[in-house]
């Protein structure tokens, strides 16, 4: 019998089922509902992290003198687009993030010197 992480294969898939051993251990503890349930992924909360929590970080990372000085994006453009998605107009949540981490990489990786901590 082939073991995985040192437990036998029919722990973990029986047919088509997977994490048997931790459905049979959830039993009688986590309703039923809940351990035959399929698999679901798991999205981050960005909407809600850029529409309250990273507001200030949002706007200190796109103002206008950060933005031209990086020269990657319309200030004007990344403004509407803010300004769609907190009125409700539009979802552009997803841009807004991907142009946030890539602001804070290009921070990391671009700006800083190596040879400084």
């Amino acid at each position: 019998m082939a073991q995985s992480l040192g437990y036998p294969d029919d722990w973990l898939v029986d047919g088509s089922k997977t994490k048997v051993i931790l459905r049979e251990a959830a039993e009688g503890i986590v309703p039923e509902s809940i351990i035959r349930r399929p698999k679901a992924g798991f999205g981050a909360p960005y909407r809600g992290w850029l529409r309250h929590d990273l507001a200030a970080m949002w706007s200190d990372l796109t103002s206008e003198s950060a933005t031209v000085q990086r020269g990657w994006f319309d200030y004007r453009s990344l403004q509407k687009a803010r300004e769609r998605s907190q009125s409700g107009k539009e979802d552009l949540y997803l841009l807004q993030w991907a142009v946030l981490t890539l602001e804070l990489w290009a921070r990391e990786f671009l700006d800083k010197n190596p040879s400084s901590p």
